[in-house]
């Protein structure tokens, strides 16, 4: 009798310490989604594909690319709005820090002279691949062709893994508290 009351306390106790560490565990939940809903008001999904679209064809439109600098510089200043909290957090911050390693190959690309600044004859076009220089630096089509092209999609995968990360910087922000205990089993 007494192995079966020793056995309920000990699982009362058991069920009371997981009600508890639920209990903050969703309120870390509660302020990542915050977040997160935060973050993408400043940026998301449809504006980052934008984005893509534009460089990968050679432009770089003024709208998201100002919406891409303001979520650089939050991360840069490691502003309120990307502090996460929980199980989640170093995860995050090692996102954070490769997007801005990939913001930095993808700035670096779209340098002049291979990309010319447009704002002063088009308000909606803050960069442009520069063809001519291009076409002054190489003497056949085909290699200027070839590095037009090389320069966009140097600068297109940079935009696509940043999106990547992006993604994956989603995904742990709106996961349970319970699918990261789950995954380290």
């Amino acid at each position: 009798m007494q192995t079966i009351i020793n056995i309920f306390t000990i699982s009362g106790s058991i069920l009371g310490i997981i009600a508890f560490l639920m209990t903050i565990f969703s309120s870390f939940h509660e302020h990542n989604i915050k977040k997160w809903e935060k973050l993408s008001s400043i940026i998301d999904f449809n504006d980052f594909n934008d984005f893509y679209n534009g460089v990968s064809i050679g432009i770089i439109y003024t709208n998201t690319s100002d919406k891409f600098r303001d979520l650089t510089r939050l991360i840069r200043n490691n502003s309120e709005e990307v502090q996460f909290k929980g199980l989640a957090k170093k995860k995050i911050e090692k996102l954070f820090s490769k997007i801005l390693s990939e913001t930095d190959k993808f700035y670096s690309e779209v340098q002049a002279p291979e990309w010319d600044v447009w704002k002063e004859s088009r308000e909606d076009i803050e960069r442009k691949i520069n063809k001519d220089y291009f076409d002054k630096k190489f003497d056949t089509h085909q290699e200027f062709s070839k590095h037009v092209d090389k320069s966009i999609e140097n600068a297109s995968n940079s935009i696509e893994r940043i999106i990547a990360l992006y993604r994956e910087i989603y995904s742990l922000a709106n996961r349970l508290p319970y699918e990261f205990l789950i995954k380290r089993i």
